[in-house]
């Protein structure tokens, strides 16, 4: 085989190689977006769920506030002993 030759075949061999190298990390660069899209998913469903608590819990002493002032216009108490 000629320098030529050698270097050529060479080239095609590192190509080949890239051309692998490309495809796998093609492959882990898919698979990490993927992840990426699902914790995004999951951080958006948790503060979701966050103010949904916070709007519940806003309401719930509303609610508490309003049954506190109706027992104590009827001269009740709140507290036991």
């Amino acid at each position: 085989m000629t320098d030529l030759a050698i270097q050529q075949a060479l080239i095609k061999k590192l190509e080949a190689e890239n051309k692998s190298l490309t495809l796998k990390v093609n492959r882990l660069n898919k698979k990490l977006a993927e992840h990426y899209k699902t914790i995004n998913d999951l951080l958006e469903e948790s503060n979701d769920l966050i103010a949904d608590m916070k709007t519940q819990r806003n309401e719930s002493d509303k609610e508490i506030d309003r049954l506190m002032k109706i027992i104590e216009s009827k001269g009740l108490s709140a507290e036991t002993e």
